[in-house]
C-alpha cells in the first residue's frame, strides 16, 4: 500500500471513527453492562472464554521487527489489543488514528499514565500482511505501536479465547472462506473482531471497549482503568 492511497483511507475513513467497522468488522457479544467512564455503554465483561483477571495465556507471535513477540514482551505496560488487517479500506486506520489521538489527549492530562501504554495491532491475515507490510502500517499512526501477526494456529487460539473470531469474505458474494492454512483464492475482506481489548501491566485482561470509538471515550477509559484497576 502507497503512502498515497493511506492517506485517501484515512480520509475516508474519519466518518467512521464514530459509526460501524465498514471492513466488514464484527463485534464479540456485548453484556448489558454500563461502561462507568462518562456514561458510555455497553463495555464488554462476559468473553466466551477469558475472564476478567486471567492472564494472557502462551503464544509465540512475530511483530513487525521479525521478532518473536510473547506474553512477556506485555509485562510492565497496559496494552490495548486490537485485530484487524493492513488491506482494511476504514475501521482499522481510522481506529489506529483514533487510539493515537486518545494517547496524545492523556499525554497532556495525565502524561505518567500515557507512558504507561501499549497499544498493539494483530493481524489476522497473515497471508497477505507480511512483516514489512505491518510495520510501515502501524508506525503510520505512531510509531510506537507495535504489530504482530502470526501462524493460522496461534491466531485461531487467541482470538477465539477473546471471542474476536474473524473470517475471510467473498466481496461480491459475501460469503466466508474457512479461515485454514491456506489463503482464499481471489481477492477477499477479513470480517474480525471490533472491540478494542485492555491488559494491565502483569498481562491480565481488565475490560473491553466496543465501537463507536472517540478521541475522548478512549482517554477516558484508559485513565479511568489504570487508576482504578480493581473495579
Amino acid at each position: 500500500m502507497t503512502l498515497h492511497k493511506l492517506v485517501l483511507r484515512l480520509a475516508m475513513a474519519l466518518s467512521c471513527v464514530i459509526g460501524l467497522a465498514g471492513c466488514s468488522s464484527a463485534p464479540a457479544a456485548s453484556d448489558t453492562a454500563s461502561n462507568p467512564v462518562n456514561g458510555h455503554g455497553p463495555m464488554e465483561s462476559h468473553l466466551l472464554n477469558f475472564r476478567r483477571g486471567m492472564a494472557v495465556p502462551r503464544f509465540v507471535f512475530t511483530d513487525h521487527r521479525g521478532a518473536p513477540f510473547t506474553p512477556e514482551r506485555m509485562q510492565g505496560k497496559w496494552s490495548v489489543v486490537m485485530f484487524g488487517y493492513t488491506h482494511c479500506p476504514d475501521f482499522c486506520p481510522a481506529t489506529l488514528m483514533t487510539i493515537n489521538a486518545a494517547l496524545g489527549e492523556l499525554a497532556r492530562e495525565h502524561a505518567e499514565l500515557a507512558g504507561r501504554v501499549s497499544v498493539i495491532f494483530i493481524s489476522v491475515d497473515p497471508f497477505r500482511d507480511s512483516t514489512d507490510d505491518i510495520a510501515k502500517y502501524v508506525t503510520h499512526f505512531n510509531s510506537g505501536f507495535v504489530g504482530v501477526t502470526g501462524s493460522v494456529d496461534e491466531l485461531h487460539r487467541f482470538t477465539k479465547l477473546l471471542d474476536a473470531d474473524y473470517s475471510y469474505d467473498d466481496p461480491d458474494t459475501g460469503k466466508s472462506a474457512p479461515t485454514t492454512a491456506h489463503a482464499p483464492a481471489g481477492e477477499y475482506v477479513v470480517s474480525h473482531g471490533s472491540n478494542l481489548y485492555l491488559f494491565d501491566e502483569q498481562t491480565r485482561y481488565v475490560r473491553s471497549l466496543s465501537p463507536p470509538f472517540t478521541t475522548r471515550r478512549i482517554a477516558s477509559a484508559l485513565e479511568y482503568w489504570m487508576q482504578n484497576p480493581a473495579e
